[in-house]
């Protein structure tokens, strides 16, 4: 949370949570309560900018983000071997596997396996309502800087 206490303009810096953790605004709140413990006036105004440039991915309830892109990618009827790998995850050690798994299967550096998942994702029903967020806030950001 450094870049609060630099005090510097946060209109155009944008942090987003990846949706399965502090997904209610009053768990964001105590956590920046945490984070700016006091009642002073200027750790209450870093607490509302720190909140206020908080955004998250848009989930299900209770879904880790990896659940819910392998659940996407597995809906994709198309064979691949992308579609192929998520079907062949039936149970993980920890929920950050059912993407790391697929990238291990697809046989790819690390980067380049989680780009080809988003890749994947991204052509699914299910992108545009989990990264909605995302994109608001960035076309707002675009007409505010008339860009």
């Amino acid at each position: 949370m450094g870049i609060y206490l630099k005090e510097e303009p946060l209109d155009n810096i944008g942090i987003f949570l990846d949706g399965d953790v502090y997904t209610t605004q009053p768990e964001k709140e105590e956590r920046m309560r945490v984070i700016f413990s006091g009642n002073e006036e200027v750790i209450v105004h870093r607490r509302q900018a720190a909140l206020s440039s908080i955004r998250q991915f848009n989930l299900p309830l209770g879904t880790s983000p990896e659940t819910y892109i392998n659940n996407s990618i597995r809906e994709i009827n198309d064979g691949s071997e992308i579609v192929e790998a998520a079907r062949g995850i039936n149970e993980v050690r920890d929920k950050h596997d059912y993407v790391d798994q697929i990238v291990h299967a697809l046989g790819y550096p690390n980067q380049q396996g989680l780009a080809k998942v988003v890749d994947t994702l991204s052509v699914t029903p299910d992108w545009q309502p989990y990264t909605q967020p995302l994109r608001d806030w960035l076309v707002a950001r675009t007409a505010a800087l008339n860009l």
